[in-house]
């Protein structure tokens, strides 16, 4: 596969998840997930969630084990979505497998 774009639930990082973060459903399922686009060597990955929490740690910490992936976050404000439906900070994780290319510049610059 070529390119994968997928969130994880934050219910996991929220009062209404009970804060359960790495034990609930839905970081298990996402880190299932990510491994798996691993596995079958998924060339670009592109994930998004709310920076708030540990998703993005763990993330990182999944990507670059083994020195798999070259990885870089880019972060976008509550008014960069445009219609002020977003409440809280978000935060697309860009991995790119090493031995399918490079970045060209900084995500966060293009």
């Amino acid at each position: 596969m070529d390119l994968d774009i997928s969130a994880c639930s934050c219910k996991d990082d929220s009062l209404g998840g009970k804060f359960s973060q790495n034990d609930g459903p839905g970081r298990r399922a996402a880190l299932t997930h990510l491994r798996y686009q691993l596995h079958s060597k998924t060339k670009l990955m592109v994930l998004e969630n709310v920076t708030t929490g540990s998703i993005h740690r763990i993330t990182a910490e999944e990507l670059s084990h083994n020195n798999v992936c070259d990885i870089r976050v880019i972060y976008a404000a509550t008014d960069d979505s445009g219609y002020g439906g977003m409440r809280r900070y978000r935060g697309w994780t860009v991995a790119l497998r090493r031995d399918a290319g490079s970045f060209l510049d900084e995500p966060q610059k293009a």
